[in-house]
């Protein structure tokens, strides 16, 4: 009787623990996994303010290749989850932009 009853009390724990991580399986599919998302800058403007200017930046590189050495653009910037491309950039100026770079352009 007592070996009947431990095992009915383990065997509904552990469909609790199963129970408890299929719960917390879906609420993270929900929710979804927040990443960060890489601009790569799409423009020829070096002019003072244009790296940070939204508008030369895109998900997808379509603007050469980032293999340069020397500074003149930047290639690209990883913004953090939660944050977007305009706070990241803001009020710096384009020495500062360069210097958060991965990378350059021609």
């Amino acid at each position: 009787m007592k070996i009947k009853s431990f095992f009915s009390g383990a065997v509904f724990a552990a469909l609790g623990l199963f129970a408890a991580a299929a719960t917390t399986s879906f609420a993270s599919r929900e929710k979804g996994e927040m990443t960060d998302t890489t601009y790569f800058y799409v423009s020829s403007d070096r002019d003072e303010g244009a790296f940070k200017d939204v508008s030369h930046w895109n998900v997808t590189n379509s603007n050469g290749s980032c293999g340069s050495l020397v500074p003149n653009r930047p290639c690209s910037v990883s913004v953090p989850a939660g944050s977007t491309l305009n706070t990241v950039l803001n009020e710096m100026s384009n020495e500062e932009i360069l210097a958060i770079s991965s990378g350059y352009k021609n």
